[in-house]
């Protein structure tokens, strides 16, 4: 009996099993293969297909606001995630102008995840998603890129993903802190039309501000310097995304309607600190040597 003669049910478990750049190969084969696997009225198989890859399934996924997504592409977004990948382990493989969306699937991929349910539930329920974008940028994609000629067109993006992570190699370089904390400490990036803050003069976030607030906070937290350049793991910074995953109450909460459920009420106000004191009582005590 040769493949096309098992029943479609059998064809499409088989299919299932295999990874997907396999099954978009397999579609090219033949037009009944094709019809199956692309033209299908339902999305079954890319929505198994979805399911079997280390990632959090999207339909108990939430975003950063607590809202679940409306809508799932089964089989345009499992395409996109797959080929972030393949440029993820093989980069030589991107084409041009291909940058920003690798960059924004990625960013779908940590903004929509599986909440923790509790706090202290937090290590067995770590986010696929969380670990899969995590494991994969730890090859260095955004310490090669910023080389790229794209690199400028897709730089906010690239930033807001270098901000949910936190620190890469290339940020335990001198240069690279002293270009974060100029522009950090620059007061003409400070102005009216930005809020006084880390924004674009339409009330969006400016990550490329952002990144460069995280890496000069993250210099105050840990030793971070070309010494310790090989001990940095990508991910595993204690600000990193994967440490502040979002956590949502097991029953089934509307946050439109519902106050706090953790029993917060009111107005908050965040402030920030951004300079190293260590730098100002060191110039301090220079400054008394000095005179004395």
């Amino acid at each position: 009996m040769e493949f096309l003669d098992l029943p479609i049910e059998l064809i499409e478990r088989i299919l299932i099993i295999c990874d997907p750049i396999d099954v978009s190969e397999v579609a090219q084969t033949c037009r009944f293969l094709h019809s199956l696997i692309c033209a299908s009225a339902d999305s079954v198989l890319w929505r198994e297909l979805y399911l079997m890859q280390e990632l959090d399934d999207p339909r108990d996924c939430v975003g950063q606001d607590g809202k679940q997504r409306l809508q799932i592409d089964w089989r345009k977004e499992l395409q996109c995630i797959i080929r972030a990948r393949t440029v993820l382990e093989h980069p030589s493989t991107m084409r041009p102008q291909e940058l920003g969306r690798i960059l924004e699937t990625l960013i779908m991929l940590v903004y929509f995840i599986k909440p923790c349910t509790s706090p202290d539930a937090w290590f067995p329920g770590l986010s696929k998603n969380l670990e899969w974008v995590s494991n994969g940028l730890r090859r260095g994609l955004l310490d090669r890129i910023q080389d790229s000629e794209e690199f400028h067109s897709s730089h906010q993006i690239a930033a807001r993903l270098h901000t949910y992570y936190g620190l890469t190699k290339n940020d335990a370089a001198r240069s690279r802190l002293a270009e974060s904390r100029a522009f950090v400490y620059l007061l003409r990036n400070y102005s009216p039309e930005t809020e006084y803050g880390p924004f674009m003069p339409d009330g969006s976030v400016n990550w490329i501000h952002l990144c460069a607030i995280r890496h000069v906070v993250s210099s105050h937290l840990m030793d971070i310097d070309e010494d310790t350049r090989e001990e940095i793991e990508y991910g595993s910074f204690p600000i990193s995304l994967a440490f502040t995953q979002i956590c949502l109450p097991q029953d089934d909460v509307d946050l439109d309607w519902e106050r706090d459920w953790a029993g917060l009420t009111g107005t908050w106000i965040v402030a920030f600190c951004f300079c190293d004191h260590r730098e100002l009582l060191r110039e301090w005590i220079r400054q008394l040597l000095f005179i004395n």
